[in-house]
């Protein structure tokens, strides 16, 4: 099984957004982790699942869930949830070596990346600190790890240590 998992990074302390997030993207509402439960296990079972750690609420869920409901309206609800504030989308689908980032601030979007099959598909915008290491890298040389490192770069929240 490959790591199948969409991320969004809020530069935030303010719990509403978890309801304006849910309420854009017709989602479940995000569960808390407490550190109990295997988070990508959680994931992996369709449950939205944030995590809180000073000025930023990450919300982990799994692309089918995502992509299930408001995706065309994406750029629009991420634009949307970013004012006032900062917030980052990734996501990874590794049996089809996809990766998508795009980052928003201010309401505007700055950046959106997605590659697929080790072919950049779009490429808008400079990238951003949290990224450049993974663009430094050989594209072949990319992996999950990478990504969970722009996650890490952006927010402070390492995945793998939940």
């Amino acid at each position: 099984m490959g790591l199948s998992l969409c991320v969004i990074a809020m530069k935030t302390s303010d719990e509403k957004k978890l309801a304006e997030l849910t309420q854009l993207f017709d989602l479940s509402e995000p569960i808390p982790y407490s550190g109990d439960e295997d988070l990508l296990l959680m994931v992996y079972e369709q449950k939205n699942v944030y995590y809180k750690k000073n000025d930023f609420i990450t919300i982990f869920m799994n692309e089918e869930c995502f992509f299930s409901n408001d995706f065309d309206n994406i750029e629009k609800n991420l634009a949307t949830l970013s004012a006032n504030s900062e917030v980052l989308m990734c996501l990874t689908q590794s049996v089809t070596t996809t990766f998508w980032l795009e980052y928003y601030q201010n309401g505007n979007m700055l950046r959106r990346w997605v590659e697929q099959e080790y072919e950049e598909q779009m490429n808008i915008g400079d990238p951003i600190p949290a990224e450049l290491d993974y663009m430094s890298k050989d594209i072949y040389e990319r992996d999950e790890d990478d990504f969970m490192d722009i996650v890490k770069n952006f927010s402070g929240i390492d995945i793998n240590q939940l």
